[in-house]
Protein backbone atom coordinates (compact mmCIF):
# COMPACT_ATOMS: atom_id res chain seq x y z
CA UNK A 1 0.00 0.00 0.00
CA UNK A 2 1.31 3.43 -0.91
CA UNK A 3 1.01 6.46 1.36
CA UNK A 4 1.14 10.19 0.58
CA UNK A 5 4.59 11.77 0.91
CA UNK A 6 4.93 14.58 3.46
CA UNK A 7 6.42 17.95 2.56
CA UNK A 8 8.09 18.19 5.98
CA UNK A 9 11.36 16.31 6.61
CA UNK A 10 10.28 14.90 9.98
CA UNK A 11 7.36 14.63 12.39
CA UNK A 12 8.38 17.57 14.57
CA UNK A 13 8.62 19.91 11.59
CA UNK A 14 5.25 18.75 10.27
CA UNK A 15 3.56 19.24 13.64
CA UNK A 16 4.94 22.75 14.11
CA UNK A 17 4.32 23.78 10.52
CA UNK A 18 1.77 22.13 8.25
CA UNK A 19 -0.32 20.62 11.03
CA UNK A 20 -0.69 23.95 12.81
CA UNK A 21 -1.66 25.59 9.52
CA UNK A 22 -4.24 22.89 8.75
CA UNK A 23 -5.87 23.16 12.18
CA UNK A 24 -5.63 26.93 12.75
CA UNK A 25 -8.85 28.54 13.95
CA UNK A 26 -10.06 32.03 13.11
CA UNK A 27 -12.48 32.11 16.05
CA UNK A 28 -12.03 34.82 18.66
CA UNK A 29 -14.30 33.16 21.24
CA UNK A 30 -12.64 32.79 24.65
CA UNK A 31 -11.69 29.24 25.55
CA UNK A 32 -10.45 27.34 28.56
CA UNK A 33 -7.83 24.59 28.16
CA UNK A 34 -8.87 21.20 29.49
CA UNK A 35 -6.88 17.98 29.49
CA UNK A 36 -8.63 14.72 28.72
CA UNK A 37 -8.41 13.90 32.43
CA UNK A 38 -10.14 17.18 33.30
CA UNK A 39 -12.90 16.45 30.79
CA UNK A 40 -13.47 13.03 32.37
CA UNK A 41 -12.99 13.80 36.06
CA UNK A 42 -15.94 13.71 38.50
CA UNK A 43 -17.97 11.38 36.31
CA UNK A 44 -17.25 13.50 33.21
CA UNK A 45 -18.66 16.66 34.81
CA UNK A 46 -17.54 18.81 31.86
CA UNK A 47 -19.48 16.66 29.41
CA UNK A 48 -22.50 16.49 31.71
CA UNK A 49 -22.64 20.26 31.98
CA UNK A 50 -22.35 20.61 28.19
CA UNK A 51 -25.09 18.01 27.82
CA UNK A 52 -27.30 19.94 30.26
CA UNK A 53 -26.83 23.10 28.20
CA UNK A 54 -27.82 21.24 25.04
CA UNK A 55 -30.92 19.83 26.74
CA UNK A 56 -31.89 23.38 27.70
CA UNK A 57 -31.88 24.22 23.98
CA UNK A 58 -34.37 21.40 23.24
CA UNK A 59 -31.69 18.98 22.05
CA UNK A 60 -32.77 15.43 22.85
CA UNK A 61 -30.59 13.43 25.28
CA UNK A 62 -29.53 11.03 22.52
CA UNK A 63 -28.62 13.81 20.09
CA UNK A 64 -26.74 15.70 22.81
CA UNK A 65 -24.61 12.67 23.64
CA UNK A 66 -23.89 12.16 19.95
CA UNK A 67 -22.97 15.82 19.42
CA UNK A 68 -20.46 15.57 22.26
CA UNK A 69 -18.98 12.36 20.89
CA UNK A 70 -18.42 14.14 17.59
CA UNK A 71 -17.01 17.26 19.22
CA UNK A 72 -14.50 15.48 21.46
CA UNK A 73 -13.73 11.99 20.16
CA UNK A 74 -14.56 12.90 16.57
CA UNK A 75 -12.00 15.69 16.71
CA UNK A 76 -9.32 13.12 17.48
CA UNK A 77 -10.41 11.25 14.37
CA UNK A 78 -10.01 14.44 12.34
CA UNK A 79 -6.44 14.86 13.56
CA UNK A 80 -5.60 11.29 12.61
CA UNK A 81 -7.27 11.73 9.22
CA UNK A 82 -5.19 14.82 8.52
CA UNK A 83 -2.01 12.96 9.41
CA UNK A 84 -2.81 10.15 6.99
CA UNK A 85 -3.98 12.44 4.18
CA UNK A 86 -1.30 15.10 4.49
CA UNK A 87 1.78 13.22 5.69
CA UNK A 88 1.02 9.57 4.95
CA UNK A 89 1.68 8.84 8.62
CA UNK A 90 -0.41 7.26 11.34
CA UNK A 91 -0.51 9.64 14.29
CA UNK A 92 -0.58 8.12 17.76
CA UNK A 93 -2.06 10.61 20.20
CA UNK A 94 -1.17 10.61 23.88
CA UNK A 95 -4.27 10.83 26.06
CA UNK A 96 -2.28 12.32 28.91
CA UNK A 97 -1.15 15.38 26.95
CA UNK A 98 -4.21 16.18 24.83
CA UNK A 99 -5.63 19.66 25.44
CA UNK A 100 -9.16 20.62 24.44
CA UNK A 101 -9.64 24.39 24.08
CA UNK A 102 -13.31 24.56 25.08
CA UNK A 103 -15.69 27.47 24.51
CA UNK A 104 -18.35 28.44 27.06
CA UNK A 105 -21.08 26.23 25.60
CA UNK A 106 -18.85 23.18 26.11
CA UNK A 107 -17.64 22.57 22.55
CA UNK A 108 -13.89 22.35 21.85
CA UNK A 109 -12.82 25.06 19.42
CA UNK A 110 -9.70 23.06 18.70
CA UNK A 111 -7.60 20.22 20.12
CA UNK A 112 -3.89 20.51 20.82
CA UNK A 113 -2.45 17.01 20.54
CA UNK A 114 0.55 17.44 22.84
CA UNK A 115 2.97 14.52 22.56
CA UNK A 116 2.57 12.66 19.27
CA UNK A 117 4.23 9.60 17.82
CA UNK A 118 3.93 8.43 14.23
CA UNK A 119 3.65 5.01 12.61
CA UNK A 120 5.06 4.79 9.10
CA UNK A 121 6.11 2.26 6.51
CA UNK A 122 9.77 1.48 5.83
CA UNK A 123 9.96 3.66 2.71
CA UNK A 124 8.44 6.72 4.38
CA UNK A 125 10.71 9.82 4.52
CA UNK A 126 10.32 9.98 8.30
CA UNK A 127 11.59 6.43 8.89
CA UNK A 128 14.45 6.56 11.37
CA UNK A 129 13.62 9.99 12.80
CA UNK A 130 12.60 10.77 16.37
CA UNK A 131 9.22 9.55 17.72
CA UNK A 132 8.55 7.47 14.59
CA UNK A 133 7.93 3.73 14.59
CA UNK A 134 8.55 1.82 11.37
CA UNK A 135 6.26 -1.12 10.61
CA UNK A 136 5.36 -3.15 7.50
CA UNK A 137 3.11 -1.11 5.21
CA UNK A 138 0.18 -3.46 5.81
CA UNK A 139 0.31 -2.71 9.54
CA UNK A 140 0.24 1.10 9.36
CA UNK A 141 -3.54 1.53 9.15
CA UNK A 142 -4.54 -1.23 11.62
CA UNK A 143 -2.03 0.06 14.19
CA UNK A 144 -3.11 3.66 13.64
CA UNK A 145 -6.81 2.91 14.00
CA UNK A 146 -6.23 0.76 17.09
CA UNK A 147 -4.34 3.65 18.69
CA UNK A 148 -7.17 6.06 17.82
CA UNK A 149 -9.74 3.75 19.39
CA UNK A 150 -7.65 3.47 22.54
CA UNK A 151 -7.29 7.22 23.07
CA UNK A 152 -10.92 7.99 22.16
CA UNK A 153 -12.56 5.14 24.10
CA UNK A 154 -12.83 6.91 27.51
CA UNK A 155 -14.52 9.88 25.85
CA UNK A 156 -16.96 7.66 23.96
CA UNK A 157 -17.82 5.71 27.11
CA UNK A 158 -18.43 8.96 28.98
CA UNK A 159 -20.77 10.18 26.23
CA UNK A 160 -22.61 6.88 26.31
CA UNK A 161 -23.33 7.41 30.00
CA UNK A 162 -25.23 10.62 29.18
CA UNK A 163 -28.20 9.00 27.42
CA UNK A 164 -29.64 5.77 26.11
CA UNK A 165 -27.78 5.82 22.83
CA UNK A 166 -26.11 3.09 20.79
CA UNK A 167 -22.38 2.68 21.27
CA UNK A 168 -21.68 2.07 17.59
CA UNK A 169 -23.55 5.27 16.71
CA UNK A 170 -21.18 7.26 18.92
CA UNK A 171 -18.17 5.57 17.34
CA UNK A 172 -19.55 6.43 13.89
CA UNK A 173 -18.76 10.05 14.76
CA UNK A 174 -15.08 9.12 15.06
CA UNK A 175 -15.02 7.38 11.68
CA UNK A 176 -16.78 10.39 10.15
CA UNK A 177 -14.08 12.61 11.61
CA UNK A 178 -11.26 10.59 10.02
CA UNK A 179 -12.70 10.91 6.52
CA UNK A 180 -14.94 13.98 6.43
CA UNK A 181 -12.25 16.48 7.37
CA UNK A 182 -10.85 16.15 3.86
CA UNK A 183 -13.97 17.89 2.54
CA UNK A 184 -13.88 20.71 5.09
CA UNK A 185 -10.20 21.60 5.44
CA UNK A 186 -9.73 24.21 2.71
CA UNK A 187 -5.97 24.31 3.27
CA UNK A 188 -5.52 20.61 2.50
CA UNK A 189 -4.70 19.65 -1.08
CA UNK A 190 -6.68 16.43 -1.41
CA UNK A 191 -5.16 13.85 -3.74
CA UNK A 192 -6.68 10.57 -4.94
CA UNK A 193 -4.12 8.78 -2.77
CA UNK A 194 -5.22 10.74 0.30
CA UNK A 195 -8.84 9.76 -0.35
CA UNK A 196 -7.86 6.14 -0.77
CA UNK A 197 -5.90 6.06 2.47
CA UNK A 198 -8.53 7.59 4.77
CA UNK A 199 -11.27 5.46 3.20
CA UNK A 200 -9.17 2.36 3.77
CA UNK A 201 -8.44 3.47 7.34
CA UNK A 202 -12.09 3.41 8.45
CA UNK A 203 -12.56 0.07 6.66
CA UNK A 204 -9.96 -1.69 8.83
CA UNK A 205 -11.63 -4.82 10.28
CA UNK A 206 -12.52 -4.98 13.95
CA UNK A 207 -13.21 -1.30 14.52
CA UNK A 208 -16.09 -0.29 16.88
CA UNK A 209 -17.96 1.76 14.26
CA UNK A 210 -20.38 0.15 11.81
CA UNK A 211 -21.00 2.96 9.32
CA UNK A 212 -18.50 4.52 6.94
CA UNK A 213 -18.62 7.98 5.39
CA UNK A 214 -18.37 8.57 1.65
CA UNK A 215 -16.25 11.01 -0.34
CA UNK A 216 -17.33 12.07 -3.84
CA UNK A 217 -16.30 14.85 -6.22
CA UNK A 218 -18.83 17.19 -7.80
CA UNK A 219 -18.56 19.87 -10.48
CA UNK A 220 -19.62 23.48 -9.90
CA UNK A 221 -19.66 26.17 -12.58
CA UNK A 222 -18.67 28.71 -9.94
CA UNK A 223 -16.21 26.68 -7.89
CA UNK A 224 -14.83 23.96 -10.14
CA UNK A 225 -14.37 20.55 -8.51
CA UNK A 226 -15.81 20.29 -5.01
CA UNK A 227 -15.17 17.43 -2.60
CA UNK A 228 -18.30 16.28 -0.79
CA UNK A 229 -18.46 14.12 2.33
CA UNK A 230 -21.58 12.21 3.30
CA UNK A 231 -21.64 11.05 6.90
CA UNK A 232 -21.75 7.36 7.65
CA UNK A 233 -23.28 7.97 11.05
CA UNK A 234 -26.11 10.23 12.18
CA UNK A 235 -25.91 12.98 14.80
CA UNK A 236 -29.67 12.58 15.53
CA UNK A 237 -30.35 16.28 15.04
CA UNK A 238 -33.62 15.34 13.33
CA UNK A 239 -34.94 14.11 16.69
CA UNK A 240 -34.75 17.62 18.16
CA UNK A 241 -37.43 20.28 18.13
CA UNK A 242 -36.39 23.07 15.78
CA UNK A 243 -38.00 26.46 15.58
CA UNK A 244 -38.12 27.85 12.04
CA UNK A 245 -36.69 31.39 12.06
CA UNK A 246 -38.38 33.99 9.86
CA UNK A 247 -36.65 34.80 6.60
CA UNK A 248 -35.78 38.26 7.94
CA UNK A 249 -33.39 36.63 10.45
CA UNK A 250 -31.51 34.51 7.91
CA UNK A 251 -28.14 35.33 6.41
CA UNK A 252 -27.87 35.64 2.64
CA UNK A 253 -26.66 32.04 2.15
CA UNK A 254 -29.28 30.70 4.57
CA UNK A 255 -32.09 32.49 2.75
CA UNK A 256 -30.87 31.31 -0.66
CA UNK A 257 -30.62 27.74 0.68
CA UNK A 258 -34.16 27.80 2.09
CA UNK A 259 -35.55 29.22 -1.14
CA UNK A 260 -33.75 26.53 -3.11
CA UNK A 261 -34.55 23.49 -0.97
CA UNK A 262 -37.44 24.51 1.28
CA UNK A 263 -37.95 22.88 4.68
CA UNK A 264 -37.96 19.15 5.32
CA UNK A 265 -41.07 17.73 7.02
CA UNK A 266 -41.02 17.68 10.82
CA UNK A 267 -39.28 14.51 11.95
CA UNK A 268 -37.20 14.36 8.79
CA UNK A 269 -35.17 17.53 9.12
CA UNK A 270 -31.92 15.83 8.33
CA UNK A 271 -28.57 17.59 8.13
CA UNK A 272 -27.31 18.39 4.65
CA UNK A 273 -24.78 15.55 4.77
CA UNK A 274 -26.93 13.04 6.66
CA UNK A 275 -26.70 9.34 5.87
CA UNK A 276 -30.49 9.29 5.50
CA UNK A 277 -30.36 11.49 2.40
CA UNK A 278 -29.71 10.16 -1.07
CA UNK A 279 -26.12 10.82 -2.09
CA UNK A 280 -27.28 12.95 -5.05
CA UNK A 281 -29.31 15.11 -2.66
CA UNK A 282 -26.28 15.56 -0.39
CA UNK A 283 -24.11 16.56 -3.34
CA UNK A 284 -26.65 19.08 -4.63
CA UNK A 285 -27.09 20.66 -1.20
CA UNK A 286 -23.39 20.88 -0.41
CA UNK A 287 -22.47 22.36 -3.78
CA UNK A 288 -25.28 24.91 -3.52
CA UNK A 289 -24.27 25.89 0.01
CA UNK A 290 -20.65 26.40 -1.07
CA UNK A 291 -21.78 28.50 -4.04
CA UNK A 292 -24.09 30.63 -1.89
CA UNK A 293 -21.26 31.34 0.56
CA UNK A 294 -18.81 32.18 -2.23
CA UNK A 295 -21.34 34.60 -3.67
CA UNK A 296 -21.81 36.19 -0.24
CA UNK A 297 -18.07 36.59 0.19
CA UNK A 298 -17.83 38.29 -3.18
Amino acid sequence: MRFPDPTAPDLATWLSGEFLALTASTSTDPTRPLSRAQVLVDDAAVLREAHRRLRARDVTPQAGATYLAGWFAGELGRIVGLGLASAGAGLVLDGGSLVFDVVEEGRPERVRPGRVRAIVALDHPWAGSADVEVVPAAEVLPRTMAALVEVAAPLIEACRSLAKVGLSGLWDEVADGVVSELAYCDKLAVTPLAEQIVTAAVAVPGMPWKARPKLVWAESDALGRVLIAQKGGCCLAFTCRRDTPPESELTGPQLAYRQRFGLDPVGKRYCGTCRFRDLDDVVERRVAWAEFNRREAG
